[in-house]
């Protein structure tokens, strides 16, 4: 997550230290667009078992290193 104090995508913790270990369970990379998370992906899910894929395309995505076309066939 992303920690204000160190300016960087460093810290762990969550705001709320009650939110559930289980929701904690999740592959994100700050400021990383589809095109960079992809090459893990599969080895997350199969790792972590999940039963749910969630993927937030956004101006990184289709705005900075692919096109809509493009995103579309990466994933």
């Amino acid at each position: 997550l992303y920690d204000r104090a160190a300016d960087a995508p460093v810290s762990h913790d969550y705001a709320d230290p009650a939110f559930p270990r289980s929701a904690r369970a999740h592959l994100a990379g700050w400021g990383e667009g589809w095109l960079h998370m992809a090459p893990v992906i599969g080895d997350a899910v199969r790792a972590g078992r999940a039963d749910t894929l969630l993927v937030a395309l956004g101006l990184i995505d289709l705005g900075f290193y692919t096109d809509a076309d493009q995103t579309a066939a990466n994933v």
